[in-house]
């Protein structure tokens, strides 16, 4: 989503500023092609500024960032002799189980004013479904939209005619849309799993990442049972409902996970309960891939609970190797 211009929503530039006004120097713009190291350590971490050169940067800890799908893939192109099937991955779970949530929706007009589009994204959920998930059905969440049909910023933007015609199709188009969505929880599965492209790569030269994803009749059954509550309320408003996001035309939230899956077995997952990596005494890995699940709600909160645990981590170590 666009960054807010003003500066009154979160997004990340907030801790980049913190952190250099500690004297942290932040390299943009410069994507790490590979990770040096011998079998117990990480020793550098080798990336490429966008003139093309490539630096090494050596430290006496690293943490990997990337996200489920970058993640895997930076570890996978890190192979060696120590190492011939990525780094951290003698568990052979390096991008392995990824899974995502799944998105269900319905909307329609009332005939009445539903203020579209005035306010942010959602502002109000639903959890009453969470814990009726079985074996069968899994858990989902309900999201009540602000931003249900066109935007007439949108519109304007985009119209052919001004003045009159564009107010008539304004009244027309703009202040009665409603929609409910929702997420659902996938489970993850073994082949699912984000692999390397061979035969595409990157502008450095690198393969690409090659996603593997399988949905799964549980997570199919759950959209179902999701859009039977969504259509339910709708009709309870008195809402003419015009559309349905369903299992035939469902999607992703974005939300990549599960691909460096945290455990206390190192031969089946990829870091510990701090987010140390198991393989490497100096390396953990701050993101949702290592989430062994991850239920219907959204992953930002518990990526950035995480991030802290790991951050005390990686502190305490640096304290330990130093006293």
């Amino acid at each position: 989503q666009p960054v807010c211009p003003s500066g009154a929503k979160y997004d990340a530039t907030v801790h980049v500023d913190r952190a250099e006004e500690r004297g942290a120097t932040v390299i943009d713009r410069a994507p790490v092609q590979r990770l040096e190291h011998g079998p117990e350590r990480v020793e550098a971490a080798v990336y490429a500024t966008p003139d093309g050169v490539e630096h090494r940067q050596e430290a006496s800890a690293f943490v990997v960032a990337c996200g489920g799908v970058e993640t895997p893939r930076l570890l996978l192109l890190s192979e060696s002799a120590d190492y011939p099937d990525g780094l951290a991955n003698s568990s052979g779970a390096v991008g392995r189980y990824f899974f995502d949530h799944l998105f269900a929706g319905a909307g329609g007009v009332l005939d009445e004013p539903t203020r579209q589009n005035h306010v942010g994204f959602l502002t109000s959920e639903s959890h009453e479904f969470y814990d009726e998930a079985d074996a069968e059905v899994g858990p989902f969440k309900l999201e009540f939209f602000n931003y249900a049909g066109p935007s007439p910023v949108e519109q304007a933007l985009s119209a052919d005619e001004w003045g009159d015609p564009l107010l008539d199709d304004l009244q027309d188009s703009y202040g009665n849309h409603i929609a409910i969505g929702g997420l659902v929880e996938q489970l993850p599965r073994e082949d699912s799993y984000v692999g390397l492209d061979e035969e595409q790569t990157d502008q450095h030269g690198n393969p690409v990442p090659n996603v593997h994803w399988t949905v799964g009749d549980r997570a199919l059954r759950t959209i179902d049972r999701a859009n039977e509550r969504q259509v339910a309320i709708l009709e309870e408003m008195g809402a003419d409902v015009q559309w349905t996001v369903g299992p035939e035309n469902t999607g992703p939230a974005y939300h990549h996970m599960g691909t460096t899956r945290m455990g206390a077995d190192p031969s089946e997952s990829v870091v510990d309960h701090s987010l140390q990596t198991h393989d490497l005494e100096n390396c953990w890995i701050a993101s949702s891939s290592v989430f062994p699940t991850g239920g219907a709600l959204n992953p930002t909160l518990t990526i950035a609970a995480l991030a802290l645990r790991a951050a005390d981590d990686v502190d305490a170590s640096l304290g330990s190797a130093t006293s």
